[in-house]
């Protein structure tokens, strides 16, 4: 219940950012409709209930692939880190090896949308994480629209995480963390997609920059905690709608 409340306080304040984004809230019972719109983002699950341990399965990747072929997420149980690039989803689990994630795999959080950027950006100096997303914003015509931005450069470094798989009854989220493995790179190529969410998402997503890595070789990859590139071609796709869709819970007592 406080997870639902949490969610309609941050309905609410959507409702309001009319200017920004359009807001569609759903309950998953049954069949899971598709976005019928390239302006969608779609989200399955929110961060509050990965902070309360909701880590159990609300669709399959092959239902999320369905609504975009670009984005990010988790795995049931919270079994590593998911990354979709070019209409494919990869699984990164706690030993940092990249995996093909059939359709099958289920997911309680995953955000997806069909890339079509709208604007482009060129970087050719070495550039670390806090200026690379200061240049992002600084280019966003509306920075209170959701965005999907995929980078695809050469990186100095880049520190990446994985979390391992959990069984029911699940932990909350931080206790997960806690046993991240994070991992190191250097002098590698790859993709970064990043959702970034505006300021007043509140516990629906996280605000401001969302980023998981995978490496061009398809080896490696993470949730981006840091990096340091000297090339990049960053594209910014503005989502003007987010079509949200919650777990249909048993009723509180």
């Amino acid at each position: 219940m406080r997870n639902h409340w949490i969610i309609a306080a941050a309905v609410a304040v959507l409702a309001v950012m009319v200017v920004a984004s359009t807001f569609t809230y759903a309950v998953k019972d049954g069949a899971l409709q598709t976005n019928d719109t390239n302006d969608t983002l779609f989200q399955a699950g929110t961060l509050q209930g990965l902070y309360d341990g909701q880590f159990g399965q609300l669709l399959t990747v092959g239902e999320g692939l369905a609504n975009g072929n670009t984005g990010m997420g988790g795995f049931t149980g919270m079994d590593g880190e998911m990354i979709v690039l070019d209409g494919v989803c990869y699984q990164v689990t706690i030993d940092g090896v990249v995996h093909l994630a059939p359709a099958e795999t289920g997911t309680p959080y995953m955000l997806v949308g069909d890339y079509a950027p709208e604007s482009t950006i060129s970087i050719s100096t070495p550039t670390n994480k806090s200026s690379l997303l200061s240049s992002i914003t600084s280019n966003m015509t509306n920075p209170n629209a959701f965005h999907i931005i995929v980078i695809r450069g050469t990186f100095t470094n880049i520190t990446v995480r994985s979390v391992p798989f959990q069984v029911e009854p699940y932990p909350p989220l931080l206790d997960v963390v806690a046993n991240q493995s994070v991992f190191f790179y250097n002098n590698i190529q790859g993709s970064i997609v990043a959702i970034y969410a505006p300021f007043y998402v509140g516990t629906v997503d996280t605000v401001g920059y969302h980023m998981h890595f995978i490496s061009d070789d398809l080896s490696k990859g993470g949730h981006v905690m840091d990096l340091n590139l000297v090339t990049a071609e960053i594209g910014l796709d503005k989502k003007n709608e987010l079509r949200l869709v919650e777990p249909m819970l048993p009723p509180v007592a």
